[in-house]
């Protein structure tokens, strides 16, 4: 046992002394050996204890760093150990607006976006929907720009002009008195409006939940308002349009004058103008987009040329007819020596091009019946005139000029909106209006005839003289019978005066001589035998020729009827 004792205090004296044998001998193999023997044997309860200690202070550790990151996890962002903040709240900010022709009652609200940051230095962008009577946004503390993303809809149809962004700093307006926000609108030119215009108006109005049915009738007018900006910008530069339609000499017209109808059927009115050169009327065409896109011109065929001498027309093709839409091109010698035929022209890839077969007549004196019944003379007014633009831009209608095919007869003054009267004087304001116009003012009689007798009846006025007479008669009755029993509509003036019409290749002229009687329209059969006061555009009027059975008289393609009796 002593020996054992003494084995064992020589090992610890090695491990913890310096000054034992053992510290003396470092690269002895016996004492590394007996080491392991030694912890193993003489301290066993110590080497448990220390382990347990290890692994609790380990799982301690584990322990609150799980706690800490839980802890940053829950923090708000940006916010480090400080302790969390909230939104600031909404802060009232009344802005000033300036809004030309703007009407509340009837207008949709003025789209107001807010963006930017808020004082928490949070992202903010949010759209109000506000009027000048309700300026007043509610917006969270912070620095902001303020900008219009599009036009409110007007009932004038006018459309505003995006302005520049305007600074909004709360802190300044609510704590340093600042002057509140304004935003200044002005009026876009009407000419200047896009379809992108129009479209961004009208998603803005229903996105502040305006009536459906009202924002397609304010965006209607701005696009009226556009389109006939466009036609008076055309008229206004008139001159400067080509209206050569490919003749190799040229052409260009002493006169201009222009209609509006709806010739490719996407229910906006074209613009057709037509260029004058000594009674020869070459056209161009442009067409006008329903839904702001702006007009387009078209190509015109170099064929479509109406000469007043031979009594060629243009009429448009009544939209929803069985037939279709587009322009009719008529041709009828004045001699009557051929059979008139009707050509259909449709816009089609961006030109004005004949469709179908030519529509023939069965007299020499009168259109098909066809023609008669699906269309109306286009009304052709001076290109100074813009009450029809004025008209359409306002409420959407285009005048229906009087006297002409497709219109209810009776007696009417258009222009001045003056009603002929059905008995007594014609009113004074009518005259007036009319020969302001440049018309020429008439009183006479209106009848319906046989060419037969109308030979008589310019014979007996003395629009004839006898031998000229018996010369026509004769010629009709081995030449063109059948005229001597067609039926003319006529006009007998109380007087005869000197007055000019269109001689082909000539302009105005009085042909030497006086007039008798006016060849009209047969729509204007309806006053036989009554006199009437009538407003005659002699620009659009011809000399007949000898051939004609009414002899070397004038007929005239507008007339107004201002008063009955």
């Amino acid at each position: 046992m002593a020996d054992e004792d003494s084995r064992r205090d020589a090992s610890l004296g090695g491990r913890e002394g310096s000054d034992g044998p053992q510290a003396a001998e470092p690269h002895s193999a016996a004492p590394q050996a007996a080491e392991p023997h030694a912890a193993a044997e003489g301290q066993p309860h110590a080497g448990k204890k220390g382990r347990r200690t290890r692994v609790l202070a380990g799982v301690l550790v584990a322990l609150l760093l799980a706690v800490v990151l839980a802890v940053v996890a829950l923090m708000p962002r940006g916010s480090g150990q400080a302790p969390a903040t909230s939104e600031p709240e909404a802060q009232p900010i009344t802005v000033k607006f300036v809004t030309p022709n703007y009407d509340e009652s009837t207008d949709s609200k003025i789209p107001l976006e807010v963006r930017g940051r808020t004082a928490a230095d949070a992202e903010y962008d949010e759209t109000f929907y506000v009027s000048p009577s309700t300026p007043q946004l509610e917006v969270p503390a912070g620095t902001y720009e303020l900008s219009l993303p599009a036009s409110p809809l007007l009932a004038t149809g006018d459309v505003y002009v995006l302005p520049e962004p305007v600074a909004l700093d709360t802190k300044a307006v609510a704590g340093d008195g600042a002057a509140a926000p304004e935003v200044a609108f002005e009026v876009k030119p009407a000419e200047d409006v896009t379809k992108e215009d129009v479209d961004a108006a009208k998603a803005a109005a229903q996105a502040s939940g305006f009536d459906a049915g009202r924002v397609e009738d304010l965006a209607s007018t701005v696009v009226r308002r556009q389109v006939a900006a466009l036609y008076g910008g055309i008229l206004d530069n008139v001159r400067d349009v080509d209206f050569s339609s490919g003749a190799k000499d040229g052409f260009v017209p002493q006169a201009f004058a222009y209609a509006l109808q709806d010739i490719n059927g996407d229910g906006a009115p074209d613009l057709l103008v037509s260029g004058d050169k000594d009674g020869i009327q070459h056209y161009c065409a442009w067409v006008g987009s329903p839904d702001g896109s702006g007009v387009t011109q078209v190509e015109v065929p170099e064929d479509l040329v109406t000469r007043k001498g031979y009594a060629s027309s243009l009429q448009f093709l009544l939209s929803g007819s069985n037939v279709g839409d587009g322009l009719l091109y008529s041709q009828v010698l004045g001699s009557g020596a051929a059979i008139p035929t009707t050509q259909r022209y449709v816009v089609r890839d961006g030109a004005l091009v004949a469709e179908g077969d030519p529509i023939l007549s069965q007299s020499t004196t009168q259109l098909a019946s066809e023609v008669l019944a699906e269309s109306v003379e286009l009304a052709f007014v001076d290109v100074s005139d813009r009450s029809p633009l004025e008209s359409y831009a306002k409420d959407g209608e285009v005048a229906a000029p009087s006297g002409e095919k497709g219109q209810a007869s009776g007696a009417q003054a258009s222009g001045s909106g003056a009603q002929g009267q059905s008995a007594g004087a014609a009113s004074d304001a009518a005259i007036s209006d009319a020969k302001a116009r440049g018309l020429v003012v008439l009183a006479g009689t209106v009848r319906t005839v046989s060419g037969s007798d109308a030979i008589d009846l310019c014979e007996s006025v003395g629009a004839m003289s006898s031998s000229e007479a018996a010369a026509t008669r004769s010629f009709f009755s081995s030449t063109y019978p059948k005229a001597l029993a067609d039926t003319y509509t006529v006009f007998v003036l109380d007087e005869p005066q000197e007055i000019a019409w269109v001689e082909p290749g000539e302009g105005l002229s009085t042909d030497g001589r006086k007039t008798y009687v006016v060849s009209l329209g047969s729509d204007l059969g309806s006053y036989d035998g009554q006199h009437v006061t009538a407003a005659f555009d002699n620009s659009r009027s011809a000399w007949a020729s000898q051939s004609n059975p009414l002899g070397k008289s004038p007929s005239c393609s507008s007339v107004e009827v201002l008063a009955v009796g």
